[in-house]
């Protein structure tokens, strides 16, 4: 397998489905450290703000700004944010380092 997160409910996936492992770094790091001790193949959630507190909106603009500056692949950068506003931002991802 590619070392790659690819949502739950994705898992059978090929290349569009499947984000660069540097977001997932970013993601875990601005989502409070909820990444599992496993480090090859394990599943994640991402956390944040609520969605309907005042905290929320710029938590979410600084997210995809990392994003958009850090990782590499820009399509997927893109692709993801989309994936996580059309999901509201409540999404268990597995990843896969190894």
């Amino acid at each position: 397998m590619a070392k790659v997160m690819v949502p739950i409910i994705k898992l059978k996936y090929d290349e569009q489905d499947a984000f660069p492992l540097a977001a997932c770094e970013i993601l875990d790091f601005e989502c409070g450290d909820q990444q599992a001790e496993e480090p090859y193949t394990y599943t994640w959630r991402i956390g944040g703000p609520d969605r309907g507190s005042p905290e929320f909106e710029p938590w979410r603009e600084n997210v995809c700004a990392r994003l958009r500056a850090e990782v590499e692949d820009k399509v997927a950068a893109e692709r993801l944010i989309a994936f996580l506003d059309a999901n509201e931002w409540d999404a268990s991802f597995f990843v896969d380092g190894y």
